[in-house]
């Protein structure tokens, strides 16, 4: 029987492979991370606020957002959610981390990853607007909230419907005292 054959070189096969893949592991990562950055971005396109968008679709876009909050990445919902906020809004709750923890909150943690979302029919009189909203969680726990919004008159959003604020609504059998 025969002595395994070494190299001249000193290199084995296992050493070469150790060698291209500490050289070409880094590539391979960032190829992999681009066509993951690719397609969260085809998944979550740049939703804005436009002068097209009525109340109750603002509404919409903001908690269907929430309801899969995490997707295409962590807190992305929260994210859209503060596009659509009127500046009033972010003076107060911004900036974006400072509204993120906003949902920590006992009264706004349900619209996280909600199931189920009901909106109802906006009320419209002039330049302001109320939308009701009725979400439930897996096990069927509902929660209420009444969005309101005003139509913005200057800026970047001009004609543009955005949130001024939202509130916990108490369902009837629901302890008030925990919100």
């Amino acid at each position: 029987m025969r002595p395994p054959r070494h190299h001249k070189t000193g290199s084995s096969p296992n050493t070469r492979s150790t060698v291209l893949l500490t050289l070409y592991l880094p590539l391979l990562c960032l190829i992999l991370a681009s066509v993951s950055l690719a397609r969260a971005s085809d998944l979550f396109p740049e939703i804005m606020p436009a002068p097209e968008y009525e109340p109750d679709e603002v509404v919409g876009i903001q908690m269907r957002a929430l309801g899969m909050n995490n997707e295409p990445f962590d807190n992305a919902g929260i994210e859209l959610t503060f596009r659509f906020a009127s500046p009033d809004n972010k003076s107060v709750t911004g900036p974006i981390e400072r509204f993120q923890t906003l949902f920590d909150n006992v009264a706004y943690r349900p619209m996280i990853d909600h199931a189920e979302l009901n909106i109802g029919e906006a009320e419209i009189r002039g330049e302001m607007a109320r939308v009701p909203v009725l979400i439930s969680n897996e096990n069927g726990d509902k929660a209420g909230y009444l969005f309101f919004l005003s139509r913005q008159s200057t800026g970047p959003h001009e004609n543009c419907w955005m949130t001024d604020r939202v509130i916990r609504v108490t369902l009837p059998g629901e302890d008030s005292t925990i919100l």
